[in-house]
């Protein structure tokens, strides 16, 4: 059975992700709030963050994620990590912020309504030359995955 007062806090939690509510979000976390929570649809902080398109607070989450020991790279319920959401979104931002901070770019990932893929197929699947900027640089390792000569 679940800790009742943890699962006000974690409402609390996920609702001020959602809404950007900077204040709400380091008091939560003050209180112990955690980047391994996850919603019902398995959804973390950071991909809320991120499908919402509130970069700022997504890369605070990923710092908080690193100091809390929680990895980058979790999975939502359909498969999808911050990562290929980020792409999905056009964040090229995100994405590099995520690759500096250890998000795994040669990991296959699924991207909104599309098969898995690496990363540098997901960016050129969506049309998003500067996450393909970003790629290049930080992991230039999955052009050649990409390209099939890995």
């Amino acid at each position: 059975m679940s800790n009742p007062v943890t699962a006000a806090i974690q409402d609390r939690w996920f609702a001020a992700v959602a809404n950007n509510g900077w204040s709400d979000v380091a008091a939560l976390i003050r209180q112990g709030a955690s980047c391994a929570w996850t919603t019902v649809r398995e959804q973390s902080a950071l991909h809320l963050a991120i499908e919402h398109g509130h970069e700022p607070l997504a890369t605070f989450l990923m710092g908080v994620h690193l100091a809390q020991g929680v990895e980058l790279d979790l999975e939502n319920r359909q498969g999808h990590t911050p990562l290929g959401v980020a792409i999905d979104k056009h964040a090229s931002a995100v994405v590099q912020r995520l690759l500096e901070s250890g998000a795994a770019a040669t990991r296959s990932v699924r991207f909104i309504g599309k098969a898995p893929a690496n990363a540098w197929l997901a960016a050129a699947h969506v049309g998003a030359t500067p996450i393909l900027r970003v790629l290049s640089t930080h992991a230039p390792e999955i052009i050649d995955t990409a390209l099939g000569d890995g």
